[in-house]
């Protein structure tokens, strides 16, 4: 919401600002063409006294700088009246949000407890020649529930953070060190992780998102790989940047799909995903934990190619 906040207030101070500038820009052009005629007419009279040129040209200046004072006067309150005005504007879809968040958080925490009863319950029942089939739907059934109530738990956490969110850390380890735990997962599935971390990149970071982030861009790629494909990870410096690069050959994102796979329950193959307990929540996810570092994710196919780009 801290971006929706920022958005709105430059939109409507950078529009009025934008107003005020060009109004007084206005002004002192027509100001400076009367004088320039005032001058003109005074170099062609032979009965002006000679103070007179020096008198116009004073008063244009004079009139410049005035207009220079009320610019910076003029930004400084609408600065302030829209800051308040955008407070205005956005407390009710703050509000509205962060009951929402509210609401998904308790509903998610109050379904755990009877869901892991019924779990509970399925595991303690014999299974038998009448019951086995219900018995295996049951457990199913349940263990998609609980991977999406786990989901909507990390999404809510990632759209709730505090002044102590982001610490220096070592991001370099981070990163290498959850990646090189998907190196056997990706050997399971007949693929293969190239891992290329630059040494020595700290940052201000929150390690546990940090490493969720990376989980589900690799997930993602694992998932949408192509068979004895590589999986390629690159994290270094760009100048001031960070960059952490996913790379996986295969099945890529439908055009116009680009920034819809960020959004929360958003499923490109809706059949595929649902029998794979995929719920379209992980990309929300990760979208949500870089814009808590101040950065963005981007998201591209070409040639057969996929690329997920964090910059931080």
């Amino acid at each position: 919401m801290k971006s929706l906040r920022t958005k709105v207030f430059w939109a409507i101070y950078g529009s009025l600002s934008l107003v005020v500038f060009v109004s007084i820009l206005i002004y002192n052009i027509s100001n400076y063409f009367t004088t320039r005629n005032m001058l003109h007419d005074a170099a062609r009279s032979v009965f002006v006294d000679p103070r007179y040129t020096d008198f116009v040209i004073q008063g244009f200046i004079n009139n410049l700088l005035t207009s220079l004072i009320s610019l910076i006067i003029v930004l400084v309150v609408l600065y302030f009246v829209v800051k308040k005005l955008t407070d205005w504007i956005v407390k009710p879809a703050e509000e509205s949000f962060a009951k929402q968040q509210d609401f998904i958080a308790d509903a998610s925490h109050e379904l755990k407890t009877p869901l892991s009863v019924v779990m509970a319950s399925a595991d303690a029942i014999s299974p038998t020649a009448k019951n086995k089939k219900y018995l295996e739907n049951i457990k199913e059934e349940s263990s998609r529930m609980n991977s999406l109530i786990a989901k909507l738990l990390d999404l809510a956490s990632t759209e709730k953070t505090d002044e102590n969110y982001l610490t220096e850390g070592n991001l370099s380890k981070t990163v290498e060190l959850t990646a090189l735990t998907f190196e056997a997962k990706a050997l399971e599935k007949n693929r293969k992780i190239s891992i290329n971390v630059q040494d020595g990149i700290i940052c201000k970071q929150n390690e546990n998102d940090i490493k969720q982030l990376v989980e589900i861009l690799l997930d993602n790629a694992l998932e949408h790989s192509i068979e004895k494909s590589s999986i390629n990870l690159w994290l270094h410096k760009e100048g001031k940047q960070i960059v952490l690069e996913v790379v996986n050959e295969g099945e890529g994102i439908a055009p116009g799909d680009e920034e819809k796979i960020f959004e929360r329950f958003y499923r490109a193959d809706k059949v595929r995903n649902s029998k794979e307990n995929r719920y379209g929540l992980g990309l929300a996810i990760a979208k949500n934990i870089v814009q808590n570092h101040n950065g963005k994710i981007i998201a591209k196919s070409q040639n057969n190619k996929t690329t997920f780009k964090v910059v931080l």
